[in-house]
């Protein structure tokens, strides 16, 4: 509990100023009452000076026997209250004056006083030859507490109302946060709302500008690519076209391979282009997923190391485009036979479904290093930086899976550990 506490302390920098400001109230506070209590005990030595100075004077001003009416007098003149007790009578200026036997005190002696405390009050007992009399100062220490309570409720309040306006003013952090999490993943038109003109606002105004900057440089990139990608498709058409006239084969046969890696690459970029524009829309259905598996994994089972499929008993059905889900299907098994060796297990394909419907495709090469994992579905990306012919493509197959995947909605994810090969896998929505 202590932990989570204090990790949720360091985490957030309004719980730290409002822990700020608790201390800093609890110091103003006690800073307070601290000044009052060094006032009172001022009150204190001065009253019993003053008293006991003055006791012999008040007990020589009122005579004998004391009266009532004359003591009430000289206790609205002095700030005091004074009862008086003895055999034949008693009486007291106050009603809240305690008696002599609700007070403790030591052994009288005749003009000799005594200072006692009770209830927040002080009090002088000066006997004298025909009875006892009490002499307090009006309560001062009341007049304290009710002026102390009052002040420590302000400054609490004070306190509450800074905490709100610090919350106002730190109101654009949680919406900062959201705005990197939301760029983090991908949706680079989000804006970040503007509240004021402080630093917070600018540094928002200044988020705003650095994804709109990125978003424009990124659609640079896209146009750029799908623009020489239209332009390669007449040239591309017109060297098949050409190839039929060349009589060496062996020429014929490699100019016709990279032309058919050309053509791929192109479709490929297009394919992803019309994806992620809008306008290349999806043929929706059911589709019977394990059939669409079983299909895969018969072409390829003669490609070494081989395919071999894991499913469930019962059918299992997705809702999707047919030719879009085997073209990713057929980019993930064509790379994961790329990188096996002839020698090691079949590339396994597991299908299964629960809430969702899940592909998986494991092979067994050589895997992939931990530092390129994140960068895998990035368009022309490739783990082998010498971009070998032999050892891969484009680098543009696993992209535009990730394309379909996600214009499916569904997702993708990777798992690899370097020498022990890789796992794919596809989730998708059930069929309905």
């Amino acid at each position: 509990m202590r932990h989570r506490i204090r990790h949720r302390i360091s985490h957030s920098i309004l719980l730290k100023l409002t822990l700020i400001l608790l201390v800093a109230g609890v110091a103003i506070n006690m800073a307070v009452s601290h000044t009052f209590s060094l006032n009172w005990d001022f009150w204190q030595d001065f009253s019993r000076l003053h008293l006991k100075n003055y006791a012999g004077y008040i007990q020589h001003e009122l005579g004998s026997p004391p009266q009532l009416e004359h003591a009430e007098k000289l206790g609205e003149k002095l700030k005091l209250s004074i009862r008086f007790e003895s055999n034949q009578d008693h009486w007291s200026t106050n009603p809240s004056m305690p008696t002599l036997a609700e007070l403790p005190h030591a052994e009288l002696q005749e003009n000799v006083p005594q200072f006692r405390r009770s209830r927040y009050r002080f009090f002088v007992i000066y006997p004298v030859a025909n009875g006892v009399f009490i002499f307090s100062p009006k309560s001062y220490r009341k007049t304290m507490i009710h002026t102390l309570i009052p002040l420590m409720m302000v400054l609490t309040l004070i306190l509450i109302v800074c905490y709100f306006a610090i919350k106002r003013v730190l109101r654009p952090l949680p919406v900062l946060i959201e705005g990197t999490r939301q760029v983090g993943q991908g949706r680079l038109d989000y804006r970040l709302p503007i509240w004021s003109k402080d630093e917070l606002g600018q540094l928002s105004q200044a988020f705003n500008d650095m994804t709109e900057k990125l978003q424009k440089m990124i659609q640079a990139k896209e146009h750029l690519l799908r623009d020489v990608s239209h332009e390669l498709r007449s040239p591309i058409s017109r060297v098949k076209v050409a190839l039929e006239f060349v009589d060496n084969s062996e020429i014929r046969q490699s100019i016709a391979e990279d032309m058919r890696d050309m053509e791929t690459m192109v479709q490929e970029i297009l394919e992803t282009e019309r994806l992620n524009s809008g306008f290349g829309t999806l043929k929706l259905e059911n589709i019977n997923m394990t059939d669409l598996c079983q299909e895969m994994t018969d072409i390829y089972s003669t490609t070494p190391p081989g395919v071999t499929l894991i499913k469930p008993s019962e059918p299992c059905s997705c809702r999707g485009d047919a030719g879009k889900l085997k073209m990713v299907l057929r980019n993930l098994l064509e790379n994961s036979l790329k990188y096996s060796a002839h020698q090691s297990r079949p590339v396994e394909m597991h299908l299964w479904c629960d809430s969702h419907m899940h592909v998986m495709i494991q092979d067994f090469g050589h895997g992939i290093p931990l530092q390129d994992l994140p960068l895998i579905f990035e368009p022309f990306y490739r783990v082998d930086k010498s971009r070998n012919k032999a050892t891969g493509g484009y680098g543009l197959g696993l992209s535009l899976c990730k394309t379909i995947v996600e214009a499916h909605g569904g997702t993708i994810s990777v798992q690899s550990e370097e020498g022990d090969g890789c796992r794919i896998e596809v989730t998708l929505s059930l069929a309905n």
